[in-house]
């Protein structure tokens, strides 16, 4: 089922800039 796989990954990259906007420190990828 990789349409799951792929909205876990979208997910984890949306957690990831959601992360660094509290932080305020965004990571240069």
């Amino acid at each position: 089922m990789p349409e799951i796989l792929d909205l876990i990954e979208a997910a984890q990259q949306g957690n990831e800039r959601a992360m660094e906007n509290l932080s305020g420190t965004p990571k240069a990828h």
